[in-house]
């Protein structure tokens, strides 16, 4: 019976495969500016949330979050600075948060937000003005220059506005653009026509 031995080079090279695999799978599941979970892994736990809200007759919220001078700061700072903003925004939007809850990078400025486990569609509210209030005043600076940041809030929530995870993201993004449609810093539930 022989046996394989492996030569250091080889050791190395396969550990290197093994580093390499894990970063493809986390960067399959994950934003790499601000490590947050990116779409593909927001959907999965939002589904999940979905089954425990049927099995415990609960609610859960989908959020959608953009931010409202996003362009500006880009077109006056430079994209570098833009993605500064965009981690420290990332972490205060953590902050802000239950222990439970799932915030996503989906696109440039643009964030989602799980609220799994609640009761009334009110609890979704206070949770988003909680952080909306929470980003408005925090202090964000940028080349030595302040800035105020706000946002605005689409809000969806099972099983008034759906039982499928995209067809919530979806309804959270029209309530999204009316928010936008009335003004910065402010947030709408989603209310089917």
């Amino acid at each position: 019976m022989g046996f394989f031995v492996m030569t250091d080079e080889q050791n190395d090279w396969r550990e290197k495969a093994l580093r390499w695999k894990k970063q493809l799978a986390w960067r399959s599941t994950h934003d790499t500016l601000t490590g947050l979970p990116n779409r593909v892994l927001f959907i999965d736990r939002l589904s999940m949330a979905i089954i425990q809200a049927q099995r415990e007759r609960e609610r859960a919220a989908v959020v959608i979050l953009n931010l409202d001078e996003y362009r500006n700061v880009v077109h006056r700072f430079g994209l570098r600075a833009g993605d500064e903003l965009i981690k420290e925004v990332a972490a205060g939007l953590r902050r802000g948060l239950r222990k439970g809850d799932t915030l996503a990078r989906m696109d440039r400025d643009e964030f989602l937000i799980l609220l799994p486990r609640i009761l009334r569609i009110s609890d979704a509210v206070t949770v988003i003005t909680k952080v909306m209030e929470g980003l408005k005043s925090a202090l964000f600076t940028i080349q030595g220059q302040r800035l105020d940041i706000t946002a605005g809030a689409g809000v969806a929530c099972y099983p008034e506005n759906g039982d499928q995870a995209e067809e919530l993201i979806r309804c959270a993004d029209i309530a999204l653009y009316e928010a936008k449609q009335a003004g910065k810093n402010t947030h709408r539930i989603y209310r089917p026509m």
